[in-house]
């Protein structure tokens, strides 16, 4: 059983199987609700033609009783109708509408609190949720002597419906596993040959290598399809490797000049080009979802002094060393760039708390007053910083560029190596000053 059943452990398998499966058994859940409703229509016919006999003779036997004043013999009638388990109630009326006997629950009962009806010459009946209810006039010959209301339980049809349905379920559960269980061998064994192609497909699609090939076609099920599939694979894999010896040359053209293009050749920082595309970009991401972006100008103090007295050469060595320990410093998501000759600009994005600028630009002003040693020389080089944040600040580019000059500036008015947040309020002393 196991060894039969066992290619329906393959993965190409399971959805052609399972597909079998829920339509055969949504064909055959169809044909059951069919079969259930003309069954339920059916047996509802059948117990109201019933119920109606059933009634209508207790109403020829009730009444020449009931003309007579036979009280015992009427109630002896009520009494042995109640013998049906299916009986719920039964009342019956005079020729007024007012009820003389009712019957519930196997007991006569007193009708006092049963409303009065207005008796008809014709038979009604009324469905309800769990009960039948039928109503036939009590005759003398031609004469409306009276009614009787007989109200029978579903019950009974309700549990042959359920048992019906439970059957139908088992039976369509033995045929559909079988039938699904067929179709899908057959179904396979067409299909095989395309799915050993599409195996070699995906693996090319997966590994990116065309230098593999289909089994071969011996029994030409496909015909020549698999010749001609294993013929296109040969020429993709002749032009991708034509395509890749083009692609190598290419990118490595493009990263050489990417890198001239956006990088600093001193720092290997991003320069000022990179950087104006950077803040634009984090400035709308910043906007966009509401989070905190902060902007550091860093100024190195009094740098042209050293380059004017060690030269160019020192210099170089200088700035790079310095640019590698702020990038020490911040986070790994923050960007350095050069954007000067002694100017850097930091872009940090997702800002959780403010606190945190302040804390990294404090730990870059020490990091900074740390000395270099360059040729056997030791130099001492501070730094001072402005910073500005978006959208705390401003929602502007243009704007967040400006306030970070003029926090630098205020950091170099309180005498450099020092940091300064962008304050609007302090802001015109630095402009004055400017």
């Amino acid at each position: 059983m196991d060894f039969r059943f066992r290619f329906l452990k393959q993965p190409q398998t399971r959805p052609v199987f399972l597909g079998h499966l829920r339509l055969i058994s949504l064909g055959l859940a169809a044909s059951l609700l069919l079969a259930l409703t003309a069954s339920y229509i059916l047996s509802r016919i059948s117990v109201a033609r019933e119920a109606i006999e059933r009634t209508s003779i207790l109403a020829r036997n009730l009444s020449d009783s009931l003309l007579s004043g036979d009280q015992r013999t009427m109630q002896n009638m009520i009494l042995n109708s109640g013998l049906n388990k299916s009986l719920r109630s039964l009342t019956v009326f005079d020729q007024q509408g007012n009820p003389i006997y009712a019957w519930e629950k196997g007991n006569l009962i007193n009708t006092e609190h049963i409303a009065p009806v207005v008796p008809t010459p014709g038979t009604r009946q009324l469905f309800l949720p769990n009960s039948l209810e039928t109503s036939v006039p009590i005759l003398d010959k031609k004469t409306l002597k009276g009614e009787i209301i007989l109200r029978e339980s579903l019950t009974p049809l309700h549990d042959r419906l359920l048992l019906e349905l439970m059957l139908g379920m088992l039976a369509a559960m033995l045929i559909a596993l079988p039938t699904a269980i067929a179709l899908t061998r057959k179904s396979m064994a067409i299909i095989a040959p395309v799915l050993k192609l599409a195996t070699v497909a995906e693996q090319v699609a997966t590994l990116g290598d065309y230098s593999l090939r289909a089994a071969a076609d011996n029994e030409k099920q496909l015909g020549n399809l698999t010749m001609h599939f294993n013929l296109m694979l040969a020429r993709m894999e002749a032009w991708e490797n034509d395509m890749r010896n083009e692609s190598v040359e290419q990118r490595a053209t493009e990263s050489r000049l990417s890198i001239l293009d956006n990088h600093d050749s001193v720092t290997k920082l991003p320069n000022r080009h990179y950087f104006h595309r950077l803040i634009t970009n984090s400035v709308e991401d910043a906007v966009e979802r509401q989070e905190l972006m902060a902007l550091m100008f860093i100024d190195l103090d009094h740098f042209r002094r050293v380059s004017d007295h060690y030269g160019y050469d020192v210099c170089d060595q200088l700035l790079a060393s310095l640019a590698q320990r702020l990038c020490e410093i911040l986070r790994s998501t923050d960007t350095l760039c050069r954007v000067g000759a002694d100017e850097f600009a930091a872009v940090l994005p997702d800002i959780d708390h403010l606190d945190t600028v302040r804390k990294l630009a404090e730990r870059l002003i020490v990091a900074m007053q740390q000395p270099l040693i360059v040729n056997g020389r030791q130099h001492a080089i501070t730094c001072s910083i402005g910073i500005a944040c978006c959208p705390l600040h401003t929602h502007e580019q243009r704007l967040l560029l400006q306030h970070a000059d003029q926090a630098l500036k205020a950091a170099k008015l309180a005498g450099r190596n020092v940091w300064r947040l962008y304050d609007p309020n302090q802001m015109s002393r630095v402009r004055q000053s400017g």
